[in-house]
């Protein structure tokens, strides 16, 4: 009755909805002991009491002691049969001349003591009592139904014990949770923290190595010092060259997979606590971030762009990569009207065995080519990554058959690559400048295991 759930509620238990036959489902949670006690209502041709209990044993396994009585008061008791783990118990709860199936479940294990104490407090129901608080047939308001609710009241006017609640957690996962969180959390943000330095770290180490490079004195050859921006929105490349030359590759994909997962991770967070208000709004994020991911894959297939800056934010030419069913093609072109500076090519079959890119003239002629020097590695790296720098890639340039140059990445976890080559009269600098910057960008080398790598 409604006063007994009152009180078993004020004893640590949670009603939760019943299913199917049940009547009655209690989760509760006292001192490190998670508890969840269902009634379900007595089966039509009820079989006898020794012929449940056999079935039972038989489900819980061989080993299953003989069924046990537990006393409650008179005419009320418990048979049940309970696990070898002591974890789960089914039985038949005799109560009001009948047999109600009780099926309990406890982690570590079933606390009998509080059990005993919550069936003891169920009172028989007198008929009596009943009958007389019950209208006779026939009687005035014996037949009425209650009043229909006005139409003019809001939501704002209902109580909001009455509002309907978030479902509650497992109490198993919350035990676990409320266990565990504390050092869970803890052991995030340390990592968080110091991901963020390690990227901060790979930042400032790129200026003055990169500041070093470009105060050299300019040569005939090509020469250029690259390296990972990661404190940014936008995947980006810095670029210098000596005579204090410096520019910046900003390939324009916003993270939407990263911030899908977190709105995702914080929702589930949301749920957990009943943070109604904020539940709300990360369901509205969680779509619009839904939608703005399927316009940027959209954008992706006409073609994923990435443009390169000089110091004062002007743009110096742009790269886009156009997908193909095993190739990738790039069109560099100039930054007015479009002009086509020529092209760049990587199949998926040959990365597969190492990396490599074809340079192409406006006209489609292969004038250039960069191939990963070791077999070795690049295998490697299908399997462990590039293991903190260890198998990072290095690349021979070649033109017309002729080594013209090399590009060697520097081993350490930070992504570093140093370019140098004489080019040709045929072979356009800012294209072996390109081909160099969409190897970092589009197919750079990867801390974990990545088959096109």
């Amino acid at each position: 009755d409604e006063q007994w759930m009152i009180r078993v509620a004020l004893e640590g238990w949670t009603a939760e909805t019943p299913q199917g036959s049940d009547i009655l489902f209690l989760s509760g949670y006292f001192e490190g002991q998670v508890l969840n006690i269902t009634v379900s209502r007595p089966a039509a041709g009820q079989i006898s009491a020794d012929e449940q209990m056999e079935q039972w044993k038989k489900s819980l396994g061989p080993k299953t002691k003989a069924p046990v009585v537990m006393e409650f008061g008179p005419g009320q008791n418990l048979l049940y049969i309970l696990s070898q783990d002591k974890t789960e118990l089914f039985g038949l709860l005799d109560f009001n001349d009948a047999r109600y199936p009780v099926n309990i479940y406890g982690y570590p294990n079933i606390d009998f003591q509080e059990t005993k104490r919550v069936f003891s407090t169920i009172e028989p129901i007198d008929a009596a009592q009943v009958k007389a608080s019950s209208p006779a047939p026939g009687a005035p308001g014996a037949d009425e139904l209650p009043p229909a609710p006005s139409a003019i009241g809001t939501i704002a006017a209902i109580p909001k014990e009455n509002l309907p609640r978030l479902p509650a957690p497992d109490p198993r996962i919350k035990m676990i949770l409320d266990k565990y969180f504390p050092l869970a959390s803890t052991t995030a943000a340390l990592v968080v923290l110091g991901y963020i330095f390690f990227l901060w770290l790979n930042d400032k180490k790129l200026l003055q190595n990169g500041r070093a490079f470009a105060s050299k004195p300019e040569v005939g050859q090509l020469e250029l010092f690259t390296g990972g921006w990661y404190l940014t929105l936008f995947p980006t490349v810095i670029v210098f060259a000596p005579g204090g030359v410096r520019l910046a590759a900003v390939r324009r994909r916003p993270p939407m997979a990263q911030a899908l997962g977190l709105i995702f991770l914080a929702r589930w967070v949301a749920v957990y606590f009943g943070l109604e208000k904020a539940l709300a709004v990360l369901s509205v994020a969680l779509i619009i971030a839904a939608i703005v991911f399927a316009v940027a894959i959209g954008w992706s297939f006409k073609g994923t762009p990435c443009w390169i800056y000089d110091e004062q934010g002007l743009l110096v030419f742009k790269i886009r990569r156009q997908l193909g069913l095993f190739a990738y093609r790039f069109i560099v072109t100039a930054p007015t009207k479009n002009e086509v500076l020529g092209y760049l090519k990587m199949s998926s079959l040959s990365n597969f065995i190492r990396k490599q890119w074809w340079i192409l003239n406006k006209k489609g002629e292969t004038v250039g080519q960069m191939t990963e020097d070791s077999l070795i590695k690049s295998i490697a790296r299908r399997f462990i990554g590039h293991l903190w720098g260890l198998f990072r890639a290095n690349f021979t340039i070649s033109s017309q058959g002729q080594t013209i140059g090399q590009i060697k990445s520097a081993r350490s976890p930070f992504n570093r690559q140093t370019l140098s080559a004489s080019c040709p009269a045929e072979l356009d600098p800012r294209l072996v400048f390109a081909c160099a910057i969409s190897i970092n960008v589009f197919n750079r080398d990867r801390w974990y295991p990545f088959w096109s790598a």
